[in-house]
């Protein structure tokens, strides 16, 4: 085929706010696509946000993916995959320890002649105001 690249991007966000009223939370999320093709337009571009001005404004990551055709009559070939996993651990309230886990992935994917592939993913974690 050609080229085969694998572009991850992590977030890890642990947190415990004691001062605030708000339980424990850790969080891992994987965004990143693999691509193998031997011709092709290809434009990616991520995104984080780690650090803010207020505890309001959350952690937030995003991944996009475009493949294109290389001209009007001329599709790409290969085989694109985007893809985002995540595992989500949280406390409740003022009881010590993990309350609950959460774990979600999607992964799309295309194969042979492309003349259009595209995925946008994006997260955010953070405290609302009710929590503030």
């Amino acid at each position: 085929m050609g080229v085969t690249n694998s572009i991850p991007l992590l977030l890890v966000g642990c947190f415990i706010l004691a001062a605030v009223i708000a339980p424990p939370f850790c969080n891992k999320i994987i965004m990143g696509s693999e691509v193998s093709a031997g011709k092709l337009n290809l434009y990616s571009d991520t995104g984080t946000r780690f650090i803010s001005s207020s505890s309001i404004d959350p952690v937030a990551m995003h991944y996009t993916i475009e493949v294109s055709k290389l001209a009007d009559s001329v599709p790409a070939e290969g085989a694109v995959k985007a893809y985002t996993y995540g595992s989500i651990n949280e406390g409740r309230g003022d009881l010590n320890g993990l309350y609950e886990t959460i774990t979600f992935q999607d992964i799309t994917s295309i194969q042979g002649s492309i003349t259009k592939f595209s995925k946008y993913i994006s997260y955010s974690s953070g405290l609302t105001p009710d929590f503030v």
